[in-house]
């Protein structure tokens, strides 16, 4: 509770990249598998995977003098390799739009290429999950569930979006996919992203919901749909999101209600634990050195991120869970046999909506 409570506060620069790296599991990660990023940018040749990165590399930060190819030494190298490694090392995801903006931040703050790749991994693989994958399942899941929150803390906002038929990935899907990035201050997003490396997504919805209402107002003087689009992007500047502290300090406090999560899956009277089909047994990710053997079920136990050993009632609603959103989130515990005998580990199984697939990443 410290811990949370001092990076709400902002982790210093000097000491910013090893308190990501420790607070995400990427140094874990990193020290669980050396060279394996170097044996990455020296694997196997992907040209479409290799051309699309390079299609994003002058767009990435056109106006920051270090990623300029005039620059000594010039980020762009440092960048392609970091979303190359990362293309190869996790090929369902490969590249996406959104990761360079996301990529050239964690090499300006951690200046270690490695680091910065194993960061990218914490978000993208574990954080995150389906935000950058060709479905983009979690981002549009997200974005939703973005709008159920306003339609029950700004319903006059909620109705003016839907007397206008504007989807909210119109005007939230940069917030999200960059993570603020480009959107919002320097300082407010290393901030903002503080919180998300140790609190995961909900620091996201929080932001959103915190821009949101504290220009309701000036939101609902919008009288078409290109002037809502236009006052979304303005509600993003000025002083109450340049004052970090303060921005922070309103977004923190503020509470996501679970009540507000519009899944059905477990609050449905007619569809309860014993009609979920088991989750796929997780895979090491390609590549990653685990002694992992075949897992045995014990779950599905719900249980609070960081405390793999509290299990919950079956039969309770998704109200309970953390982290927000509980809609596409469900925790497994699992039971990994090692070399040092047997150790319980937590894997984070979420329902593909409308499929009745499941994807279990590590957590």
């Amino acid at each position: 509770m410290a811990l949370k409570r001092y990076i709400r506060k902002g982790v210093p620069l000097e000491h910013r990249a090893r308190v990501w790296m420790g607070v995400s599991g990427a140094q874990a990660q990193m020290d669980q598998n050396p060279g394996y990023y170097q044996r990455l940018l020296q694997g196997e040749r992907r040209d479409r995977l290799e051309e699309a990165i390079r299609t994003d590399m002058n767009r990435t930060f056109p106006d920051n003098i270090r990623f300029r190819k005039s620059a000594d030494p010039c980020l762009q190298k440092t960048l392609y390799n970091v979303l190359l490694a990362y293309g190869r090392h996790n090929q369902g995801v490969g590249y996406c739009q959104g990761m360079n903006f996301v990529a050239g931040y964690l090499i300006l703050v951690t200046k270690s290429e490695e680091e910065a790749f194993w960061l990218l991994d914490a978000l993208v693989g574990r954080i995150l999950p389906d935000y950058y994958s060709p479905a983009m399942l979690g981002l549009k899941t997200d974005q939703e569930v973005l709008g159920e929150l306003v339609r029950t803390k700004l319903p006059a906002v909620a109705a003016l979006m839907d007397g206008h038929g504007v989807l909210w990935t119109l005007v939230v899907s940069r917030w999200f996919i960059c993570l603020f990035v480009d959107i919002l201050p320097v300082e407010t997003v290393l901030r903002i992203w503080d919180c998300l490396f140790n609190e995961g997504s909900k620091i996201i919805f929080r932001v959103a919901l915190t821009l949101i209402k504290q220009h309701q107002a000036f939101i609902l003087e919008a009288s078409s749909v290109a002037d809502i689009c236009e006052r979304f992007k303005e509600i993003t500047r000025g002083s109450f999101v340049t004052e970090c502290h303060t921005f922070m300090q309103v977004s923190v406090s503020l509470r996501v209600s679970q009540s507000a999560c519009p899944c059905a899956l477990w609050a449905s009277a007619s569809v309860g634990p014993s009609a979920l089909p088991d989750p796929p047994p997780p895979r090491a990710p390609a590549g990653l050195q685990a002694p992992w053997r075949a897992p045995g079920r014990l779950g599905p136990r719900r249980v609070r991120p960081g405390s793999p050993g509290r299990s919950r009632n079956p039969s309770e609603p998704p109200s309970c869970l953390e982290p927000f959103p509980c809609c596409r989130r469900l925790w497994f515990q699992m039971a990994v046999l090692g070399p040092s005998g047997v150790a319980g580990v937590c894997f984070l199984s979420y329902p593909r909506p409308g499929t009745g697939v499941y994807t279990t990443q590590i957590c």
